[in-house]
Protein backbone atom coordinates (compact mmCIF):
# COMPACT_ATOMS: atom_id res chain seq x y z
CA UNK A 1 0.00 0.00 0.00
CA UNK A 2 3.06 2.51 0.29
CA UNK A 3 4.85 1.77 -2.82
CA UNK A 4 1.36 2.08 -4.43
CA UNK A 5 0.38 5.30 -2.56
CA UNK A 6 3.71 6.72 -3.20
CA UNK A 7 2.58 6.90 -6.95
CA UNK A 8 0.11 9.52 -6.25
CA UNK A 9 1.72 11.04 -4.29
CA UNK A 10 4.96 11.74 -6.11
CA UNK A 11 3.47 12.44 -9.72
CA UNK A 12 1.61 15.32 -8.24
CA UNK A 13 4.14 16.68 -6.50
CA UNK A 14 6.71 16.51 -9.14
CA UNK A 15 4.70 17.34 -11.97
CA UNK A 16 5.67 21.15 -11.23
CA UNK A 17 9.28 20.04 -11.18
CA UNK A 18 8.77 18.75 -14.47
CA UNK A 19 6.47 22.19 -15.23
CA UNK A 20 8.95 24.35 -14.67
CA UNK A 21 11.76 22.81 -16.46
CA UNK A 22 9.79 22.37 -19.92
CA UNK A 23 8.88 26.15 -19.30
CA UNK A 24 12.95 26.67 -19.48
CA UNK A 25 13.27 24.47 -22.06
CA UNK A 26 10.59 24.55 -24.55
CA UNK A 27 8.37 27.31 -23.68
CA UNK A 28 4.63 27.14 -21.96
CA UNK A 29 2.41 25.71 -25.21
CA UNK A 30 5.31 22.98 -25.83
CA UNK A 31 5.06 21.22 -22.45
CA UNK A 32 1.37 20.81 -22.86
CA UNK A 33 2.57 18.34 -26.10
CA UNK A 34 4.57 16.77 -23.82
CA UNK A 35 2.23 16.15 -20.82
CA UNK A 36 0.00 14.72 -23.81
CA UNK A 37 2.72 12.56 -24.97
CA UNK A 38 2.69 11.02 -21.37
CA UNK A 39 -1.10 10.54 -20.65
CA UNK A 40 -0.81 8.67 -23.74
CA UNK A 41 1.75 6.60 -22.73
CA UNK A 42 0.03 5.78 -19.45
CA UNK A 43 -2.91 4.71 -21.66
CA UNK A 44 -0.91 2.26 -23.33
CA UNK A 45 0.70 0.65 -20.40
CA UNK A 46 -2.80 0.32 -18.95
CA UNK A 47 -3.65 -1.38 -22.04
CA UNK A 48 -1.54 -3.85 -22.63
CA UNK A 49 0.13 -4.37 -18.98
CA UNK A 50 -2.68 -4.48 -16.61
CA UNK A 51 -4.49 -7.52 -15.95
CA UNK A 52 -7.86 -8.19 -14.02
CA UNK A 53 -8.84 -11.12 -12.84
CA UNK A 54 -13.02 -10.17 -12.66
CA UNK A 55 -15.76 -11.80 -12.82
CA UNK A 56 -19.94 -10.12 -12.28
CA UNK A 57 -21.19 -11.14 -8.79
CA UNK A 58 -24.19 -13.23 -9.31
CA UNK A 59 -25.74 -12.40 -6.02
CA UNK A 60 -27.10 -8.54 -5.43
CA UNK A 61 -24.66 -6.03 -4.32
CA UNK A 62 -25.47 -4.82 -1.06
CA UNK A 63 -26.26 -1.04 -0.62
CA UNK A 64 -23.66 1.24 0.81
CA UNK A 65 -25.75 2.02 3.74
CA UNK A 66 -26.33 -0.98 4.82
CA UNK A 67 -22.83 -1.57 4.48
CA UNK A 68 -21.39 1.32 6.45
CA UNK A 69 -23.80 0.94 9.18
CA UNK A 70 -22.26 -2.37 9.60
CA UNK A 71 -18.88 -1.31 9.81
CA UNK A 72 -17.81 -1.23 13.42
CA UNK A 73 -16.03 1.99 13.68
CA UNK A 74 -17.38 4.77 12.18
CA UNK A 75 -15.11 7.09 14.03
CA UNK A 76 -11.67 5.48 12.29
CA UNK A 77 -13.20 5.81 9.11
CA UNK A 78 -14.25 9.77 9.56
CA UNK A 79 -10.65 10.46 10.89
CA UNK A 80 -9.15 8.81 8.09
CA UNK A 81 -10.77 10.47 5.79
CA UNK A 82 -10.31 13.91 7.16
CA UNK A 83 -6.62 13.15 7.87
CA UNK A 84 -6.37 12.61 4.17
CA UNK A 85 -8.13 15.66 3.76
CA UNK A 86 -6.27 17.62 5.55
CA UNK A 87 -2.82 16.01 4.05
CA UNK A 88 -3.80 17.24 0.75
CA UNK A 89 -5.00 20.49 1.87
CA UNK A 90 -1.29 21.24 3.89
CA UNK A 91 0.55 20.04 0.79
CA UNK A 92 -1.45 22.24 -1.70
CA UNK A 93 -2.10 25.14 0.84
CA UNK A 94 1.09 26.57 -0.79
CA UNK A 95 0.49 26.00 -4.49
CA UNK A 96 -0.97 29.12 -5.95
CA UNK A 97 1.61 31.45 -3.26
CA UNK A 98 5.14 29.25 -4.44
CA UNK A 99 6.06 31.17 -7.13
CA UNK A 100 5.56 34.25 -5.16
CA UNK A 101 7.17 33.04 -1.87
CA UNK A 102 10.01 32.06 -4.52
CA UNK A 103 10.34 35.35 -5.48
CA UNK A 104 10.06 37.24 -2.49
CA UNK A 105 13.07 34.93 -0.88
CA UNK A 106 15.02 35.31 -4.53
CA UNK A 107 13.95 38.68 -6.06
CA UNK A 108 16.58 37.94 -8.50
CA UNK A 109 16.50 34.81 -9.86
CA UNK A 110 15.64 34.07 -13.47
CA UNK A 111 14.91 31.23 -12.93
CA UNK A 112 11.90 31.58 -10.87
CA UNK A 113 9.38 28.72 -12.52
CA UNK A 114 12.48 26.00 -12.09
CA UNK A 115 12.79 26.88 -8.57
CA UNK A 116 9.11 27.15 -7.52
CA UNK A 117 9.03 23.63 -9.13
CA UNK A 118 11.74 22.18 -7.37
CA UNK A 119 10.51 23.78 -4.06
CA UNK A 120 6.69 22.21 -4.56
CA UNK A 121 8.64 19.18 -5.92
CA UNK A 122 10.91 18.66 -2.91
CA UNK A 123 8.00 17.27 -0.63
CA UNK A 124 7.30 14.49 -3.54
CA UNK A 125 10.69 13.67 -3.46
CA UNK A 126 10.85 12.67 0.11
CA UNK A 127 7.93 10.97 0.04
CA UNK A 128 8.92 9.04 -3.18
CA UNK A 129 12.55 8.11 -1.13
CA UNK A 130 10.79 7.22 2.01
CA UNK A 131 7.20 6.01 1.30
CA UNK A 132 8.07 2.52 1.20
CA UNK A 133 10.27 1.96 4.01
CA UNK A 134 7.51 4.05 5.96
CA UNK A 135 5.15 1.27 4.94
CA UNK A 136 6.92 -1.23 6.54
CA UNK A 137 7.60 0.85 9.52
CA UNK A 138 3.85 1.39 9.81
CA UNK A 139 3.71 -2.76 9.03
CA UNK A 140 5.96 -3.13 12.32
CA UNK A 141 4.78 -0.72 14.63
CA UNK A 142 1.28 0.23 13.87
CA UNK A 143 -0.41 2.46 11.23
CA UNK A 144 -1.97 4.21 13.71
CA UNK A 145 1.30 5.43 15.99
CA UNK A 146 3.01 6.63 12.27
CA UNK A 147 -0.26 8.72 11.47
CA UNK A 148 -0.56 10.39 14.75
CA UNK A 149 3.95 10.76 14.77
CA UNK A 150 3.51 12.16 11.12
CA UNK A 151 0.53 14.36 11.58
CA UNK A 152 2.78 16.13 14.51
CA UNK A 153 6.03 16.39 12.47
CA UNK A 154 4.12 17.45 9.73
CA UNK A 155 2.21 20.40 11.65
CA UNK A 156 6.19 21.52 13.41
CA UNK A 157 7.79 21.24 10.28
CA UNK A 158 5.06 24.12 8.56
CA UNK A 159 5.84 26.83 11.12
CA UNK A 160 9.75 27.66 10.19
CA UNK A 161 8.59 27.74 6.85
CA UNK A 162 7.33 30.91 7.39
CA UNK A 163 10.68 32.56 8.89
CA UNK A 164 12.78 30.95 6.13
CA UNK A 165 15.10 33.56 4.37
CA UNK A 166 16.50 31.71 1.30
CA UNK A 167 14.97 29.32 -1.31
CA UNK A 168 17.20 26.13 -0.07
CA UNK A 169 15.84 26.40 3.76
CA UNK A 170 12.28 26.79 2.74
CA UNK A 171 13.21 23.35 0.38
CA UNK A 172 14.80 21.46 3.44
CA UNK A 173 11.68 21.48 5.43
CA UNK A 174 9.41 21.05 2.68
CA UNK A 175 11.93 17.70 1.84
CA UNK A 176 11.14 16.97 5.87
CA UNK A 177 7.02 17.68 5.23
CA UNK A 178 7.56 14.93 2.24
CA UNK A 179 8.95 12.04 4.91
CA UNK A 180 5.92 12.86 7.11
CA UNK A 181 3.30 13.06 4.14
CA UNK A 182 5.35 9.77 2.80
CA UNK A 183 4.01 8.03 6.19
CA UNK A 184 0.62 8.95 6.21
CA UNK A 185 -0.86 8.53 3.09
CA UNK A 186 0.00 4.93 3.08
CA UNK A 187 -0.41 4.41 6.71
CA UNK A 188 -4.06 5.87 6.11
CA UNK A 189 -4.84 3.05 3.04
CA UNK A 190 -3.37 0.34 5.28
CA UNK A 191 -5.84 1.63 8.07
CA UNK A 192 -8.52 1.80 5.27
CA UNK A 193 -8.06 -1.56 4.01
CA UNK A 194 -7.55 -3.43 7.53
CA UNK A 195 -10.66 -2.42 9.05
CA UNK A 196 -12.92 -2.99 5.79
CA UNK A 197 -14.99 -6.04 4.23
CA UNK A 198 -14.19 -6.91 0.74
CA UNK A 199 -17.69 -6.09 -0.56
CA UNK A 200 -17.69 -2.29 0.64
CA UNK A 201 -13.51 -1.70 -0.17
CA UNK A 202 -14.29 -0.31 -3.84
CA UNK A 203 -16.75 2.36 -1.80
CA UNK A 204 -14.65 2.97 0.74
CA UNK A 205 -11.58 3.80 -1.15
CA UNK A 206 -13.19 6.50 -3.19
CA UNK A 207 -14.42 7.83 -0.65
CA UNK A 208 -10.94 8.44 0.81
CA UNK A 209 -9.80 9.23 -2.58
CA UNK A 210 -12.96 12.66 -2.91
CA UNK A 211 -11.40 13.82 -0.07
CA UNK A 212 -7.82 13.77 -1.18
CA UNK A 213 -9.16 15.83 -4.29
CA UNK A 214 -11.44 17.73 -1.94
CA UNK A 215 -8.25 18.57 -0.05
CA UNK A 216 -6.32 19.39 -3.17
CA UNK A 217 -9.34 21.98 -4.49
CA UNK A 218 -9.46 23.47 -0.73
CA UNK A 219 -6.05 23.89 -0.02
CA UNK A 220 -5.29 25.46 -2.97
CA UNK A 221 -8.41 28.18 -2.52
CA UNK A 222 -7.34 28.30 1.58
CA UNK A 223 -3.78 28.82 0.27
CA UNK A 224 -4.89 32.16 -1.67
CA UNK A 225 -7.33 33.62 0.15
CA UNK A 226 -5.03 33.68 3.60
CA UNK A 227 -1.99 35.03 1.29
CA UNK A 228 -4.82 37.24 0.04
CA UNK A 229 -6.05 39.03 3.05
CA UNK A 230 -3.33 38.26 5.58
CA UNK A 231 0.30 37.71 3.90
CA UNK A 232 1.54 34.53 2.28
CA UNK A 233 3.75 34.12 5.69
CA UNK A 234 0.52 32.87 7.28
CA UNK A 235 -0.33 30.89 5.36
CA UNK A 236 1.86 28.53 7.05
CA UNK A 237 0.80 29.38 10.54
CA UNK A 238 -3.22 28.28 9.44
CA UNK A 239 -1.72 24.96 7.60
CA UNK A 240 0.09 24.58 11.09
CA UNK A 241 -3.03 24.79 13.08
CA UNK A 242 -4.74 22.61 10.83
CA UNK A 243 -2.55 19.64 11.12
CA UNK A 244 -2.18 20.08 15.11
CA UNK A 245 -6.28 19.91 15.08
CA UNK A 246 -6.34 16.66 13.13
CA UNK A 247 -3.32 15.15 15.10
CA UNK A 248 -5.99 15.44 18.01
CA UNK A 249 -8.47 14.46 16.49
CA UNK A 250 -6.60 11.03 15.16
CA UNK A 251 -5.08 10.46 19.10
CA UNK A 252 -8.94 10.74 20.30
CA UNK A 253 -10.63 8.41 17.72
CA UNK A 254 -7.98 6.06 16.95
CA UNK A 255 -4.57 6.10 18.46
CA UNK A 256 -6.44 5.87 21.87
CA UNK A 257 -8.83 3.11 20.83
CA UNK A 258 -6.54 0.75 19.10
CA UNK A 259 -4.05 0.91 21.90
CA UNK A 260 -6.45 0.11 24.60
CA UNK A 261 -7.83 -2.61 22.80
CA UNK A 262 -4.41 -3.91 21.81
CA UNK A 263 -3.96 -3.84 25.76
CA UNK A 264 -6.98 -5.68 26.69
CA UNK A 265 -6.11 -8.65 24.71
CA UNK A 266 -2.91 -8.68 26.26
Amino acid sequence: MGTLSTGSVSGTLLGPLLGGYLVEMISIRSSFIVMAALLLTAFFLSLLFVREDFSPREHCVKAFSEIWHALPDHALFYSMFLTTFFVQLALFSIEPIITLYVKLLAPQTGHLALLSGLVFASSGISALLCAPWLGKLSDRIGAHKVIFAALLIGAVLFIPQSFVKNVWQLMALRFGVGIATGAMLPSINTMLKQNTPAEAAGRIFSLNQSAQFLGVFIGSIMGGQIAAHWGIRNVFFVTSALLFINAADVYRNVFIKINSHAAAIR
